[in-house]
């Protein structure tokens, strides 16, 4: 009963948090955290507690230099029941060659699409939204980009939150220089998601490039709303999911500490 309790009252620790991040963001950060502990207290447990088929979106572009690492941390998962959609959008270097050399390796885990072309400003995530919403035995979706490396229990944690009205999970996550020697700081993603299949049929594909914010936190802020709109809530994962690399085009973000409550590893 008690637990029952605690389940129902995640919505409304989140609506607040919602609402306090457009006047006392300090406030909001605080709230995030406190429901992060609040859900993992109420996780399933066990790795028999969970056994959802995953479909794992890796969007690849002139990325050989760290794909190889990114897919070995797939598949070294301690939730084995995952499948990784890989879409290439037209690099020019051997990033397709070496994933499908995985691909060769894994058959029946591994699918590679080769874009002939860039599609830029649509986002190759979307490819992935669309096969995943075709094959009905996918349950739950989410992402690792193909400079990062996840940590090997990032799908058994994130499941674990799910629940009746937990059908997004927010995955908490870590900032690091380019060949991971030196940790930044550790923040709430806005593009790592773990979202369940009602989840995704109501947010469907992901805005595309160039538009008045970035694709990610526009598709974050829909599925905030969405998930206000239905008395649910997104909750951040307590543990870190993934190590994120800065580099080149994500470089523009400060290599210094940020100024969050959230910085530091819960």
């Amino acid at each position: 009963m008690l637990r029952n309790l605690g389940t129902r009252m995640l919505p409304m620790i989140f609506r607040l948090e919602f609402h306090f991040r457009k006047i006392h963001l300090g406030t909001a950060l605080r709230l995030q955290r406190f429901n992060s502990h609040f859900a993992w207290s109420l996780r399933s447990r066990g790795p028999e507690a969970d056994n959802r088929r995953v479909l794992i979106s890796m969007s690849t572009f002139n990325g050989s230099e760290w794909v190889d690492e990114a897919i070995k941390s797939v598949i070294e998962q301690t939730h084995k029941n995952w499948f990784l959609f890989v879409a290439d959008d037209a690099s020019s270097d051997d990033t397709v060659k070496r994933i499908e050399q995985w691909a060769s390796a894994f058959p029946e885990k591994i699918h590679v699409l080769a874009l002939s072309q860039n599609i830029r400003p649509d986002v190759s995530i979307n490819r992935a939204i669309d096969y995943f919403l075709a094959n009905d035995r996918f349950e739950v979706f989410t992402s690792l980009d193909q400079d990062d490396v996840a940590e090997p229990d990032f799908l058994a944690n994130g499941l674990s939150l799910l629940r009746e009205n937990t059908l997004v999970v927010r995955c908490h996550n870590s900032r690091w220089n380019e060949d991971l020697t030196r940790h930044y700081f550790n923040y709430p993603a806005c593009s790592q998601l773990i979202i369940t299949r009602a989840a995704l049929t109501r947010l469907g594909h992901r805005p595309p490039h160039f538009r008045d914010k970035p694709t990610d936190t526009a598709y974050l802020e829909r599925a905030e709303l969405d998930a206000i709109g239905h008395n649910e809530a997104i909750i951040r994962t307590k543990p870190i999911c993934q190590k994120m690399r800065i580099h080149g085009n994500n470089d523009s973000l400060q290599l210094s500490k940020p100024p969050t409550i959230d910085s530091k590893s819960a």
